[in-house]
């Protein structure tokens, strides 16, 4: 029998709890890998190689819509965009030799010219518009508006339409599991260092201090073990009971009355489940099942026999089944 087989059990429901988690973060690693989502919302920096416009036709043309770009000579076009009534946004424009670029910029008092501003912002890909934001230009300086017919670039770069929240939600997304379970890491090898930090060691402080209930199991496990069948284990002192996300102990000098009784579940085959209870009226209530009544009678005996006989434990018995 292995020294430390509580700890051991112990371990193993933490990694059970653990692998759920696990789980969704390989699926997650395997989306993004296989789906470049990540991709897709980074900040692409226009670097002002070509022309500012045709960069954002080669840009758009890819998919990448969102960036970073660094502009100068910006005019205010006397047009505002407004939400719900307040003004969010002004659009500007500049040359790029006969092209027309327009940007619309987050701004709550409009300047009439800016020198030099870097803006965030996604870029759209809407003609009409931009056909219709010249025509009103047009008018403004009284100039016929076929002078400058197809003089607009047909992409804006907006401000208010770059995805904050989705990008941040992508990024929560990705690096939540990451957190969840680096600090799943931290925890199984704390509670393995550490067994008494173990969330299912709490139940040990009805018996004492932690550590020294957890080295007495262990110890009993070794070297005093009286009875084990499948997940069941009697001790001179214990009942250790271990299930693939738990753990459960009962000190048998804490119990006062015994009792079996057919329980209305059936197992997955359809067989009879036989409920064992342990209990004492001041401080402990415990069931646990089993699907064989001969395994229940063994363990009762087993129980029976190591409860101290000054005790009325026994005459307490109901080992009747319903």
């Amino acid at each position: 029998m292995n020294r430390k087989r509580f700890e051991g059990l112990l371990f193993r429901n933490t990694v059970a709890v653990a692998l759920p988690a696990m789980a969704v973060f390989l699926v997650l690693v395997f989306m993004f890998i296989r789906y470049p989502i990540l991709d897709k919302v980074q900040n692409y920096h226009v670097k002002g190689i070509l022309k500012l416009p045709d960069e954002f036709s080669l840009l758009f043309a890819d998919g990448t819509v969102n960036v970073i770009a660094d502009v100068k000579d910006l005019t205010y076009s006397g047009l505002d965009y407004y939400e719900n009534g307040e003004l969010k946004a002004s659009y500007y424009y500049t040359y790029y030799d006969e092209t027309i670029q327009f940007f619309l910029v987050k701004t709550k008092t409009p300047e009439r010219h800016i020198d030099s501003i870097s803006i965030k912002g996604k870029i759209i890909k809407d003609g009409v518009r931009t056909e219709s934001i010249l025509t009103q230009l047009a008018m403004q300086s009284k100039l016929p508006p076929e002078l400058f017919t197809g003089m607009a670039s047909e992409y804006i770069l907006s401000e208010p339409d770059y995805p904050h929240a989705y990008i941040w939600t992508i990024y929560i997304v990705f690096a939540a599991p990451i957190v969840i379970n680096l600090m799943i890491i931290l925890y199984l090898l704390f509670s393995w260092a550490n067994p008494s930090l173990h969330s299912q060691a709490r139940q040990l402080a009805a018996y004492g201090d932690i550590d020294e209930v957890i080295e007495d199991i262990d110890r009993e496990l070794s070297e005093e073990l009286v009875f084990k069948k499948n997940n069941i284990f009697v001790t001179k002192n214990y009942l250790v009971v271990g299930y693939f996300v738990k753990t459960d102990v009962v000190k048998l000098d804490k119990v006062r009355y015994i009792s079996k009784n057919l329980s209305e579940k059936r197992s997955r085959h359809g067989k009879e489940v036989y409920c064992l209870t342990l209990s004492n009226p001041d401080t402990l209530f415990y069931e646990v099942y089993f699907s064989s009544e001969r395994l229940v009678d063994d363990v009762i005996d087993y129980i029976e026999n190591l409860i101290d006989d000054g005790r009325d434990t026994a005459e307490e018995i109901d080992r009747g089944s319903e």
